[in-house]
């Protein structure tokens, strides 16, 4: 909103106010930006087969850094405010027609307030010692993106999927789960077989 006054010369100028305005609306683009990555990254379409595996290797953990701050669980365990249970993985194909892995995992809310596991928790997938990428799979008799978006309230469990594209379809993947935003290097892992 503009607002005229009068200069003791007695000519009119123009006060501006929109600093506030300004940057509230440069916040709000970011958001913007930053929900249409969330969108693109998490959708997708394609049929393909399907297999799956639920047992984790025994005896395959292990942490990046071994401090008094650093704990690794097999296939379940708290982080922060949270718990995860890595529940099997499913090899499928991204739209591409690319080999893609589909890990399946229960998120438990145990903070003060609704959550979602996409904001919560980092998911990082490994296979012959590289990171896989993010893959995107429309078939939704196989892959569901949008659960890890649903917000829980506290004390409730879902069910979610993250998919990620194989470097090959025989080699064992290694899952890595941490929380989001964390001072310390917990994590739960698992090692699942893919034959």
């Amino acid at each position: 909103m503009n607002e005229q006054w009068s200069t003791p010369g007695g000519a009119r100028q123009q006060k501006k106010r929109g600093g506030c305005l300004k940057y509230g609306l440069i916040g709000l683009v970011v958001v913007l930006v930053l929900l249409i990555i969330v969108v693109i990254v998490g959708g997708g379409n394609d049929d393909g087969d399907s297999s799956s595996s639920s047992a984790p290797l025994a005896g395959t953990a292990s942490s990046a850094s071994e401090t008094e701050e650093s704990t690794t669980t097999v296939g379940e365990g708290a982080l922060g405010d949270y718990y995860i249970k890595l529940t099997g993985v499913t090899v499928a194909e991204d739209y591409d027609g690319n080999p893609a892995l589909i890990v399946n995992y229960d998120f438990t809310n145990n903070s003060d307030e609704a959550a979602n596991a996409m904001w919560s928790l980092n998911i990082d997938v490994f296979q012959n010692g590289l990171e896989l990428e993010t893959a995107v799979i429309a078939d939704s008799s196989v892959y569901d993106s949008g659960q890890s978006m649903r917000d829980i309230q506290t004390g409730a469990t879902l069910s979610c999927q993250d998919a990620f594209v194989l470097e090959d379809t025989t080699s064992p993947v290694e899952i890595h789960v941490s929380e989001l935003i964390s001072f310390d290097d917990t994590e739960v892992t698992a090692t699942y077989n893919l034959e």
